[in-house]
């Protein structure tokens, strides 16, 4: 979003034109992102330990895991806000890759989320099981942007043009262009 508004003012101050650089945007953007967690995080956590949202410990557990009871859980949530915040913020959202990339931390946020929710509030101190965790992680780092197979992309790859005669043709198996017959 703010690639944008700097283009927009590079057309009146070409010094905008250095939010153009991927590599700055990619640095503004873990600053913007620890910013974020830095400011909401303390809030965040006391907010966590007044609704008493707290680590469970099972008993039959190492003894030295006893001591993590009552620490606050949901964590996740604070990074996954500054991670997003930040992308939305300084990422090219014209880039689908872009949007894949926070589908897929989305989802895994949700996985995150629900395997807190079953612990927190249904009580059970494992949470989400192994195998439903590793099936929906599974499911949401599938997540990619499709080839375009439509039948004119698919076409246009096939055909190109003989620079001797200007006509259509095909590349044979050796990559040297033939005329087509049919």
């Amino acid at each position: 979003m703010l690639r944008h508004v700097a283009a927009w003012l590079a057309e009146y101050y070409s010094g905008f034109n250095v939010f153009g650089y991927l590599t700055l945007r990619a640095i503004l953007a873990a600053l913007t992102a620890l910013a974020i967690s830095l400011l909401v995080g303390p809030a965040m956590i006391r907010k966590l330990a007044e609704y008493q949202v707290g680590q469970r410990v099972r008993l039959d557990g190492p003894q030295s895991h006893l001591s993590k009871a009552g620490t606050p859980t949901m964590g996740g949530a604070l990074i996954l806000a500054a991670i997003v915040a930040a992308t939305l913020l300084w990422a090219d959202l014209a880039n689908r890759f872009v949007w894949v990339v926070l589908l897929v931390t989305a989802g895994f946020g949700l996985i995150g989320f629900w395997d807190d929710y079953l612990k927190l509030v249904v009580g059970d101190s494992r949470g989400l099981i192994a195998r439903y965790k590793y099936f929906w992680q599974s499911v949401a780092a599938s997540a990619r942007p499709s080839r375009s197979t439509s039948r004119r992309s698919r076409r246009r790859r096939r055909r190109c043009t003989c620079p001797c005669s200007r006509t259509s043709c095909c590349r044979s198996a050796s990559g040297s262009c033939r005329s087509r017959t049919s």
